[in-house]
């Protein structure tokens, strides 16, 4: 009789423990998906504000290629009509303007070439990053998922051996 006792208290307790380790195992399963949407949630945030500055430098110069061609044209009229009689200074003048604009536009295709070669490295490693983390969030539920099975064959096993021992008793 007291053998069968033990035997009950014993089955009790495997499952008892097995619920409680479903328990934690769960909570960890929950507490690490929190941590991925809440890195996910990150990570987008920071390629949205990455895109926002991105289009506001795009729009800034923009205006300023409008405001610089602007002044050119005005700066070419008004040399035009103050220097028409002077054929050489003309020349000149215009000599210098193109190659200051080619000066300019060089810097800005320098600019955009760095900004979009900055944009693409940034979403590369962004990228190799996301799937980092997809990569370990998956090798750690593996493990949890082969600790549990691992644990439900122990106990089984010890539900198994302890009814084989009731049996032969």
């Amino acid at each position: 009789m007291l053998v069968y006792i033990f035997m009950l208290v014993y089955i009790f307790m495997s499952v008892f423990i097995f619920i409680m380790l479903v328990y934690i195992f769960m909570l960890v399963y929950i507490f690490i998906m929190l941590v991925y949407i809440f890195m996910l949630v990150y990570i987008f945030m920071l390629v949205y504000i990455f895109m926002l500055v991105y289009i506001f430098m795009l729009v800034y110069i923009f205006i300023m290629l409008v405001y610089t061609f602007m002044l050119v044209y005005i700066f070419m009229l008004v040399y035009i009509f103050m220097l028409v009689y002077i054929f050489i200074m003309l020349v000149y003048i215009f000599m210098l303007i193109y190659i200051f604009m080619l000066v300019y536009i060089s810097m800005l295709v320098y600019i955009f070439i760095m900004v979009y070669i900055f944009m693409l490295v940034y979403i590369f490693i962004m990228l190799v990053y996301i799937f980092m983390l997809v990569y370990i969030f998956m090798l750690v539920y593996i493990f949890i998922m082969l600790v549990y099975i691992f644990m439900l064959i122990y106990i089984f096993m010890l539900v198994y051996i302890s009814m084989l021992v009731y049996i032969f008793m």
